[in-house]
């Protein structure tokens, strides 16, 4: 039983030439069968017509059950093969449905971590957007408060002038932290700015110039004659200062 099985599967294997070879022999089987009636009812030995005629309707009726038989065969066969290959396709298609599902599902993984990456990004953005824009509005507010700041102490210095106080030590230091703030000037706003600092600085310096040679007698008269356009600049000056940066009101 055991020795026999390695052949009967090799036979299973090759079952397309086993079915041939059984075909031939059933063709071969009907035939003799067909042969030994003829020669049984139909001898030569009673006419030969006769025989050879028996014979051929036997051959082609052996013939012709044979093709129907093979022909049913081909049908049942060709029948399981487009079953099976309905099946397949099924299969096919049924695994790229799926493999689409899990493509889809990765996809939308990812556009999900792209997004909340994205939003992180957007976040941090943001946030830093808003520290430069602090910081640099500090700054803006530093460079605004250190002009003024320079332009009022030139004028406190030279206001001296009307109680006949003025020296010119004060008026030195004043215009040293005017030349030192001045590297400030490109980061005002706007040029009108710039300029009226400047126009702030230069009726400084002409005004210390003439205390200079005036008598300590001629300075309050000195200081009326500047006094209100130089106020009016520097309070031109404050009003832009605390209009661009305003002051809290108090509770």
């Amino acid at each position: 039983m055991c020795r026999s099985l390695p052949w009967v599967l090799l036979l299973l294997s090759q079952w397309k030439v086993c079915a041939v070879i059984f075909i031939l022999f059933a063709y071969a089987f009907f035939l003799a069968l067909v042969l030994a009636a003829c020669l049984q009812y139909f001898p030569p030995s009673e006419g030969i017509k006769s025989f050879f005629a028996a014979l051929t309707i036997g051959v082609s009726c052996v013939t012709a059950l044979m093709s129907s038989l093979v022909a049913i065969y081909g049908s049942k066969r060709a029948e399981e093969a487009a079953i099976k290959l309905e099946d397949y396709k099924k299969e096919i298609i049924g695994k790229i449905e799926e493999q689409k599902t899990e493509l889809a599902k990765d996809l939308a993984n990812h556009n999900q971590t792209l997004q909340k990456e994205l939003q992180k990004i957007n976040e941090v953005s943001d946030k830093e957007l808003v520290k430069l824009q602090e910081i640099t509005l500090k700054r803006e507010i530093d460079v605004y408060q250190d002009l003024y700041a320079a332009a009022d102490h030139y004028y406190l210095a030279l206001s001296k002038l009307q109680s006949s106080e003025w020296n010119s030590a004060e008026s030195l230091a004043a215009e040293a932290e005017m030349q030192k703030t001045r590297s400030k000037l490109p980061y005002m706003e706007s040029p009108d700015h710039r300029l009226l600092w400047e126009r702030i600085w230069t009726r400084a310096l002409t005004i210390a110039k003439e205390a200079k040679s005036a008598k300590t007698d001629d300075q309050p008269a000195l200081w009326q004659k500047h006094a209100s356009e130089f106020g009016g600049m520097l309070q031109e000056m404050e009003k832009i200062v605390t209009a661009k940066y305003p002051r809290p009101k108090a509770f």
